[in-house]
């Protein structure tokens, strides 16, 4: 058995009957070493798990794949128009744009036949800007067949991108709030745990394109359509390591089959343009959540911080008292507003700052604290992409 090949064996069922949970497993053989690989659903949604394909394993995988240099072979058939999409389109482009992704081959047996599907359209609720954008977008639209049915909250590497316990136990924290959204809204919710992070080991945002449209892949007797939140304006696409989001617009089309479309909702719209849109609605004022350190707001973080100055720049801040603490921002206003200069070179920030500095809400002690944080922060992220830089870096700390 060659070290260099990544088999994905056959798909199959398992019941877990105490636990009203049905989980769908696949073995994952590189070298000497065997994994079983697993995705498991509430017992409701079980029919909809599809063992006929490796479609949702392979996307899963193909990262990973790249990045260590495997082909994939599988035991199970792929659907015909994902396999072409990929050797023909998304490997090439990827690995000839990238330096850390490496063109490899699949190798399975191909099956061009519809896979019937309930026709359920569905959209990640992960509670943040982009989120809700894409889910308040789409619940009432004239279309009928394009409003979503089904919210949708995965354990595919936002919770903790290395799986575990922990990113585990945050996952279940999660679902109870998610499923207070779903409720108000009267939609349906599924959840979705796996231990696929615990195998790949990747940072999240460098694969969480692939890690989280593998499920609907591997749903798809449930879902026609499946909106995927973008992170980033479609005329920023761009080929990057360190974050899939930069060309979802074409992995989305790469990605999607004859049975199940994919689209990359709300790359037409800024930032600032969404959180003008959310504000509108009375439900994100007391369920927006945008935190990557905790599972509610902790109002600290960067992403906390992007969010509450960006509200603020709009003047819309006051409304989301009931998640974010505006007490702890008001007493440290200057350190939130001087970020927006630390991080002018940033994806986001700019826009707020850009508005901040033309309603004239930005001081002279704002500037003083922000330019010195702009230039250690731009300092610090040069010295890490220059190894030379960064050897000396760390050899004067050690002296030190």
């Amino acid at each position: 058995m060659s070290k260099d090949v990544l088999y994905i064996g056959k798909p199959y069922i398992e019941n877990l009957t105490n636990q009203r949970k049905t989980r769908i497993c696949v073995s994952i053989r590189q070298g000497e070493s065997e994994y079983v690989l697993w995705y498991e659903v509430d017992d409701v949604y079980g029919p909809y798990l599809c063992t006929e394909r490796a479609d949702g394993f392979v996307v899963n995988l193909l990262l990973y794949a790249m990045e260590h240099g495997l082909d994939i072979e599988c035991d199970q058939c792929m659907t015909e128009r994902l396999y072409y999409q990929l050797v023909e389109y998304l490997i090439p482009c990827i690995s000839k744009n990238t330096r850390k992704y490496r063109a490899i081959s699949i190798k399975a047996a191909l099956d061009d036949s519809p896979i019937n599907s309930a026709h359920a359209v569905g959209a990640s609720l992960s509670g943040g800007v982009d989120s809700f954008y894409t889910l308040l977008r789409h619940i009432k639209r004239k279309e009928k067949s394009l409003n979503i049915t089904h919210l949708t909250f995965f354990n595919a590497g936002a919770s903790g991108e290395y799986g575990g316990d922990d990113a585990r136990e945050r996952y279940q924290e999660r679902i109870n709030w998610i499923k207070a959204v779903a409720e108000e809204l009267g939609k349906e919710l599924l959840c979705v745990d796996t231990n696929a992070n615990e195998y790949i080991k990747q940072n999240h945002e460098a694969t969480h394109t692939f890690r989280t449209l593998a499920i609907p892949l591997i749903l798809q007797k449930l879902f026609s359509r499946y909106y995927f939140a973008s992170g980033f304006p479609f005329q920023s696409f761009v080929f990057r390591d360190d974050d899939t989001a930069c060309y979802d617009l074409l992995n989305v089309q790469c990605l999607s089959t004859d049975t199940l479309t994919f689209y990359s909702s709300g790359g037409e719209a800024t930032r600032l343009d969404k959180l003008r849109y959310i504000s509108e609605f009375p439900i994100t004022y007391n369920r927006l959540n945008v935190c990557v350190a905790d599972a509610v707001n902790c109002s600290r973080c960067e992403k906390c911080a992007r969010t509450m100055v960006g509200l603020y720049a709009i003047g819309k801040l006051d409304l989301y008292d009931g998640v974010f603490d505006l007490d702890y921002f008001e007493k440290h206003k200057h350190k939130y507003l001087s970020d927006s200069i630390k991080y002018l070179k940033s994806h986001d920030w700019p826009e707020s700052y850009a508005l901040l500095k033309e309603s004239h809400k930005l001081s002279i002690f704002d500037y003083c604290m922000g330019i010195p944080k702009l230039i250690f922060y731009e300092g610090r992220k040069a010295i890490a992409k220059n190894t030379l830089a960064k050897a000396i870096y760390h050899k004067l700390k050690r002296k030190k």
